[in-house]
This record gives structure tokens, C-alpha cells and sequence, in this order.
């Protein structure tokens, strides 16, 4: 029997058409074929997530990068669309990052890839779309993104992790007070 903790990681969860899917965990992402570029036109990314992410809604973007793969014999295609967005309050970004001001961070509103894309490009992208930003917006400081929220269960139906707990990950660039 396979442990709960190796299940949680032996699979990456996406999204299409509202419902959860998954890509084998061991997949290699080639990013030779693929390109991380900035949309100015924010309806292409609105377009994209409205369609592609479970909650069909897309938020009060900031900033939104798209990733573009080229796979052989096919034309490029938009296979991915992260968007930096408004948190929900003014107070987010002060409280998770103390000495900042609102205007200072964003919130990682909506990261969604195809089911087509290989499981471990969620990292490549990620990390390219945070150097965009940088590039792009200097002056935000700092990134907070939330976990998705379906609940999981163990076999026995056991429910082994809630769901949504209300924050992932915080990224910060030269956080203020002494270094």
C-alpha cells in the first residue's frame, strides 16, 4: 500500500474545465521549447484563465506573464498564464510583510497551466514569471500566494489536509529593517 505522503507527491494536480486533473510527478518539462514573455494585452490573459482555471474568475491583475511552448511538428501556443494581482485588501501585504506598504506587493492571483505541459514546469515558470516581474516592476518587494483549496483524503477517507489554509508561499526582495 502506498503511504499517503508518497501519494500526495507521486502527482501534480491541474485544472480543465473546472475540474482537477493530474500529471505524473517524474514528467521532464523541456524548456528548450518553451518562453516565458510579458502579455500587455490583459484579454488574451483574461481570455486564458476565464477558460482554463476552476474558478472561471479572473482577479485585478498587476502584471501577467504567459508561457509560450513550441512542441515539435505544432505551432507555439499559449500553454500557460501566470498573473500578479490587487490582493484582496489593503492590508494583506503589511501584515504578511512588515515595514512594506500595500503598493509594494501583489498577490500571485492565478497560475494555471494546460494538462499538456510536463509536472515539473510549474517551477520553471514560476520562477521566470517572478524575474519578469522584477524587470518589469521593481518596486514590488514582495509576492504572497495562496494554496488551492480542495480537501484531501487518505483511503480510508480520513481528510489528511483541508484544503485552502489561506497562504503557500512569501517571497520577499530585500526585506526591510537591518540586512
Amino acid at each position: 500500500m502506498i503511504g499517503v505522503q508518497e501519494d500526495l507527491f507521486s502527482r501534480c494536480q491541474r485544472w480543465r474545465g473546472g475540474r482537477a486533473s493530474y500529471r505524473p510527478a517524474g514528467e521532464l518539462f523541456d524548456p528548450s521549447r518553451a518562453r516565458v514573455e510579458v502579455l500587455d494585452d490583459d484579454a488574451t490573459a483574461k481570455s486564458f484563465v476565464t477558460r482554463e482555471h476552476y474558478s472561471r474568475s479572473y482577479p485585478a491583475a498587476r502584471f501577467r506573464v504567459g508561457l509560450f511552448v513550441k512542441n515539435p511538428f505544432e505551432a507555439e501556443k499559449l500553454a500557460g498564464v501566470a498573473v500578479m494581482s490587487v490582493p484582496i485588501t489593503n492590508a494583506v501585504i503589511p501584515a504578511w510583510f512588515p515595514g512594506l506598504e500595500a503598493s509594494q506587493g501583489v498577490e500571485l492571483g492565478r497560475f494555471v497551466l494546460l494538462d499538456e505541459v510536463p509536472a515539473n514546469a510549474e517551477s520553471w515558470f514560476q520562477a521566470r514569471a517572478l524575474k519578469a516581474l522584477k524587470r518589469a516592476m521593481p518596486q514590488i518587494r514582495a509576492v504572497v500566494s495562496y494554496c488551492d483549496p480542495v480537501a484531501r483524503t487518505d483511503t480510508e477517507g480520513q481528510v489528511i489536509f483541508k484544503g485552502h489554509l489561506g497562504h503557500v508561499s512569501r517571497w520577499q526582495r530585500n526585506p526591510p529593517g537591518p540586512q
